[in-house]
């Protein structure tokens, strides 16, 4: 296990090698194998621009602040049926003055990202990719701008954009290929594309609350209310089923008509679910551009696993059995990907 763990150190190093920054890495499973134990030590260590790798070990990280540019990468999880496993998992992340901007958050899960800062502040560039968030985006009083919202799964019912102010809002980015089930509350001028908004069995969930001049497209929502997309926004495109409103505000809309899942049926947000489309689906081909509706299709990209972009070490061989004499010469076989 420790030679497994030193060549999981030497894809990183690799990795960092690409990089003009510094790769550290993080485990919180005793004894730790990683650079640090904790999450919040790996961050006091680094500095802006810096990445920290973080161990799937199931353990919560706990809740961490951020006071510089930093990309936290996680590993994606396993998924088998219905579970899910492996994951690096976060409490809350805030961001407590400007200099956190751009930061960016990858293949973990994490309960709430949010700014806490004292004055009204603008945060741009931040990206938040192929995680589980299992409550919000939370804006304090700050405007996100140039947000990259891509791939997640947002598990809460409840608002998945917040902001205790009606000033606050997530503005002029891009929220793409997402499963969502919950409310988008102030998200103004944005584009919002080939997500699934899943609905409870009240079939009358809003999806976009207090958002105004979106454009809003190639979106499958099940169990909505697809009024709630304001009527300033361009809404086009976007498929409805058994929802408590089915027409949209806007035209070449798809209203009540089923986007024939490979598995599904209408509710939340299950792993068991498989919600690529058959090949009998009217969504394909159906969106704005000719392009499929749905989380699979667009400019984004959406994973199951929620693996990162980064070199994945899916087998290391060593020959020669668990024990080797002692300056004898090895040769490792290392069998990776890298994911689009």
């Amino acid at each position: 296990m420790t030679m497994f763990r030193q060549c999981i150190a030497l894809i990183l190093l690799m990795y960092a090698g690409s990089m003009s920054a510094t790769v550290r890495n993080v485990n919180n499973s005793s004894p730790s194998p990683g650079q640090f134990s904790t999450l919040a030590a790996a961050i006091s260590a680094s500095l802006a621009g810096d990445t920290i790798y973080l161990a799937g070990t199931g353990i919560d990280y706990g809740n961490v602040t951020l006071d510089k540019q930093l990309t936290l990468i996680g590993p994606g999880w396993k998924v088998s049926g219905a579970i899910y496993s492996g994951n690096a998992q976060v409490g809350t992340i805030t961001m407590n003055n400007l200099a956190a901007a751009g930061s960016r958050f990858i293949g973990f899960r994490f309960f709430q990202l949010n700014s806490n800062t004292a004055a009204v502040q603008i945060f741009s560039g931040i990206v938040v990719q192929r995680c589980i968030v299992d409550d919000c985006l939370f804006l304090g009083n700050d405007d996100w701008t140039g947000t990259l919202v891509e791939g997640n799964l947002f598990t809460s019912t409840g608002p998945n954009f917040f902001a205790p102010v009606s000033s606050a809002n997530v503005t002029q980015s891009t929220v793409r290929n997402n499963i969502f089930n919950g409310v988008l509350f102030y998200a103004t001028s944005n584009v919002i594309e080939q997500n699934i908004f899943c609905g409870t069995s009240n079939a009358n969930t809003a999806i976009v609350s207090q958002g105004t001049l979106n454009t809003f497209r190639n979106n499958i929502c099940m169990g909505r209310n697809c009024l709630s997309v304001d009527n300033t926004a361009t809404v086009t495109a976007n498929m409805s089923f058994q929802c408590g409103t089915n027409a949209f505000n806007g035209t070449g809309n798809y209203p009540n008509t089923d986007p024939e899942f490979q598995s599904y049926t209408v509710g939340l947000y299950n792993w068991a679910h498989n919600y690529q489309l058959k090949s009998s689906s009217p969504a394909l081909g159906a969106g704005f551009g000719g392009v499929d509706l749905g989380v699979y299709a667009g400019e984004g990209v959406y994973r199951k696993d929620g693996e990162p972009n980064i070199p994945i070490v899916l087998a290391i061989d060593i020959p020669g059995g668990l024990t080797i004499p002692a300056n004898a010469n090895i040769s490792i076989t290392i069998t990776g990907t890298v994911h689009e």
